[in-house]
């Protein structure tokens, strides 16, 4: 829960300080950073994906009780189906386990370790990704108690 914070400071960071973290071996990554900060660019919109998963907006969770009272009596259901649907969508994306293990976590870990500011932010997200796989393989599924 602290590595997107900690992954959002250092990439600011980079903004600022451009270095990948193996430029000692070779310079052919250094347009990456520099002048146009693609690397940089890659990691925020990462960390802001993560940090919408473990931090979700409590709008995007339906109750069941966000219907108009003027919509309530009406008896079509395809008219409050229709209205929820992204709602719902959102919810169950947030609560999938796969979500994080197949697709935020390792295109963060690897972002996140070519900047030398963030390699630790990219280790915590290897031990969060190696802590998500075993939780999965117990049969965990799903976020949701129940």
């Amino acid at each position: 829960m602290l590595q997107p914070p900690v992954h959002l400071y250092t990439t600011i960071l980079s903004f600022f300080w451009p270095k990948l973290t193996f430029d000692f071996l070779t310079t052919t990554f250094h347009p990456l950073v520099a002048p146009i900060p693609y690397l940089q660019l890659i990691n925020l919109l990462l960390c802001a994906s993560i940090l919408s998963l473990e931090y979700p907006i409590p709008l995007l969770f339906w109750s069941g009780s966000d219907v108009d009272a003027g919509e309530s009596s009406s008896n079509d259901p395809r008219s409050r189906r229709n209205k929820t649907a992204p709602k719902i969508a959102l919810a169950q994306l947030h609560a999938r386990i796969e979500t994080r293990l197949l697709l935020t976590l390792p295109l963060a870990m690897l972002a996140s370790v070519l900047v030398y500011q963030c390699a630790a932010a990219g280790a915590g997200y290897a031990i969060a990704w190696a802590v998500w796989g075993w939780a999965y393989v117990e049969g965990e599924v799903s976020l949701r108690a129940g």
